[in-house]
């Protein structure tokens, strides 16, 4: 039982097959590239484009919000441009990633809602909070309920806890 081995024309027009194949593939990962590079700088020109139109009535809105449920001025709250949250302790501005989960809870809820305050203006959508303040002590649960209450007064909340501590 003897293989018969490929000939020469048999060979080249395999390897020109693959060689095909794989320019094909390359053409597509390129154009997939491409897109995503494009797709990249669309998502930061949106992003650049709403923190500029966003980012004033936003903080003005945190500013409310965080006042009401922490009873304090936000001074030591600051919304960067891309609204993420940096609170200001001893001094420095820190990522809202190093703050406790209670006080990150807070900050969280208020900034979504400001958004929402600022990108709706006059249909108001209807908010869903799943647990937002599942890590708040008793002492700041009674502002998160104030907070809850006055944005009820603006939009429908479906609010879901599993918690008896915890429910508005």
């Amino acid at each position: 039982n003897v293989k018969k081995l490929p000939t020469v024309k048999e060979l080249q027009t395999e390897y020109a097959q693959l060689l095909a194949d794989k320019k094909k593939a390359l053409e597509d990962d390129l154009h997939r590239y491409e897109l995503n590079v494009k797709a990249y700088e669309l998502l930061g020109e949106a992003r650049d484009t709403f923190a500029v139109g966003h980012s004033v009535p936003v903080m003005e809105a945190f500013d409310r919000y965080y006042e009401c449920v922490t009873g304090e001025h936000a001074g030591n709250v600051q919304a960067a441009p891309d609204m993420t949250i940096r609170y200001r302790e001893q001094g420095m501005y820190r990522d809202s990633q190093t703050l406790s989960s209670g006080l990150a809870d807070i900050l969280g809820a208020c900034v979504r809602v400001a958004i929402v305050d600022s990108m709706y203006q006059d249909e108001k959508p209807m908010l869903i909070m799943d647990d937002p303040f599942v890590n708040l002590d008793d002492r700041n649960m009674a502002g998160a309920k104030k907070f809850v209450e006055k944005i009820s007064e603006k939009y429908q909340i479906l609010y879901f806890t599993c918690s008896q501590n915890r429910v508005l």
